[in-house]
């Protein structure tokens, strides 16, 4: 999952250390911020990606952040908003047959990454996750960032994600949480996850529009 911020590139930059080929995913909540994230994601492939072909993936949650708003109240708002993003790429995983989801999450650096928020957004999707950044300070990820060429871009990262205007819950409580998701459409995730888009980074240029999704066939889905 790539937002274009510090975190998120550096999470990227240590899974292709590893030698594994990655997929990027960017949940657009603001289209402006969709395309800082695809120029992050082409700067980490041009730079680290030699010899694979990753695919940015987009998916459109404008529809699910105006749903949050409405339906959701302030506290519990981000810790929804996260269990959403994480079942959204554990759909995209699952149909494109990827093993494992990647976050630039490190605990406690805000509310939303408290063990204990982190165990109820991991309860809302099928999929592991690896947190490469879990115990790193902000300084030691921004560090990185800077080491590994991505800093720069990182920094004018724009916050899209922060849809509170009070103090976020730290502990979310399983049942609160059921509920609050129960009442958003229970459409709203897969439908998204099937307009999604791609783009080969290898094609990417400023402006460049990722793919509009294609009608997959029977045998393709089977």
């Amino acid at each position: 999952l790539l937002s274009g911020g510090f975190d998120s590139a550096v999470a990227t930059w240590m899974a292709l250390r590893w030698g594994s080929p990655v997929d990027l995913l960017h949940v657009e909540l603001e289209c402006s911020q969709r395309d800082h994230a695809l120029a992050v994601a082409y700067e980490l492939w041009n730079r680290w990606g030699a010899g694979c072909r990753p695919r940015a993936w987009v998916v459109d949650f404008t529809e699910v952040r105006e749903a949050l708003f409405r339906h959701i109240d302030d506290g519990h708002r981000q810790v929804v908003l996260k269990q959403l993003m994480l079942s959204a790429a554990s759909l995209v995983a699952s149909e494109e047959r990827l093993a494992a989801l990647v976050t630039g999450e490190s605990v406690g650096q805000v509310s939303t990454q408290t063990v204990e928020n982190l165990v109820q957004i991991d309860r809302a999707h099928a999929h592991t996750v690896l947190r490469p950044l879990a115990g790193l300070t902000k300084a030691e990820i921004v560090a990185r960032a800077n080491a590994i060429g991505t800093g720069a871009l990182s920094s004018r990262a724009r916050e899209v994600c922060d849809l509170s205007t009070g103090p976020v819950e730290t502990a979310a409580r399983p049942g609160r949480l059921r509920r609050a998701v129960a009442a958003l459409p229970g459409d709203l995730v897969p439908r998204a996850v099937a307009a999604r888009r791609v783009l080969d980074l290898d094609r990417w240029h400023p402006g460049a529009e990722p793919a509009p999704p294609l009608e997959r066939s029977a045998a393709a889905r089977a």
